[in-house]
């Protein structure tokens, strides 16, 4: 195919939650019309299934830092991407740095995935500040990627971003899957099911709450599945009603 875009997409790795599974998906469409990279640094067991004319390049770091200047060696020997991708927000801001004080040749594309105001408010430590503050970067960015309405609303109005420049696509979700698991029926109880990281700004324990308000059917049960630092807390809270319809287990591949 003529006009062939180079074009690189930059991950952790190739395991873990919603940011790279929708990284690896848009590898793999963007495959079928331009020659594709992804660059990692994460030495994990491999999750996510690359196509196999995505070209994969392992820039092994400890950190992020690190794997900044691992990034800026290796771009300064490949000059030819067209585009760059991160969907990590602390990645987001050094790929726009980089671009803007030392190359100025790639067009960068960088996704935003929690809200700002909702990590602030429900995580307010120097972390959850810094990226917040981060997020200002995203002016300098080409294109950013937003997967709601309410994400897309916040970066316009509380970090100043044009509205021509964010694009809203929502996570990718293979339909097809979906139905051919849920005709294997793999036990003889009813199921609500609630997969995530188990944070305030999740909020499971409204939803069990809730769960347990509106609960009418007896034989319907909640399953949660995940992990994060309000496990315990959540936990505990379950162990206090002595209610058994609700299982924890940790968040494992063949769980997702």
């Amino acid at each position: 195919m003529k006009n062939k875009k180079k074009i690189l997409f930059l991950i952790p790795s190739l395991f873990g939650g919603g940011s790279e599974r929708f990284t690896v998906n848009c590898a793999n469409i963007f495959a079928n019309t331009h020659n594709v990279y992804v660059a990692y640094y994460l030495d994990k067991k491999k999750k996510y299934k690359l196509d196999s004319r995505v070209k994969l390049i392992k820039l092994e770091s400890k950190s992020a830092k690190q794997f900044f200047f691992k990034l800026f060696f290796y771009l300064q020997k490949n000059k030819d991407f067209k585009y760059i991708f991160s969907s990590i927000v602390h990645i987001n801001s050094l790929l726009i740095i980089m671009n803007l004080f030392f190359f100025r040749k790639f067009k960068t594309i960088v996704r935003e995935t929690n809200t700002p105001i909702g990590e602030i408010k429900y995580n307010l430590n120097f972390t959850s500040f810094f990226h917040y503050i981060l997020r200002y970067l995203y002016m300098f960015a080409d294109k950013i990627i937003t997967p709601s309405e309410t994400i897309s609303y916040q970066l316009n109005k509380y970090f100043l971003i044009k509205k021509k420049k964010i694009f809203k696509i929502f996570n990718f979700t293979n339909i097809s899957e979906i139905v051919s698991l849920s005709k294997k029926k793999n036990s003889k109880k009813n199921y609500v099911l609630n997969i995530g990281s188990i944070t305030k700004q999740k909020n499971q324990l409204f939803l069990i709450k809730s769960f347990l308000a509106m609960k009418k059917n007896k034989k319907l049960n909640l399953l949660i599945i995940g992990n994060g630092n309000l496990k315990n807390e959540i936990k505990n809270f379950i162990r206090e009603k002595k209610n058994k319809k609700y299982i924890f287990t940790r968040c494992s591949n063949k769980s997702i």
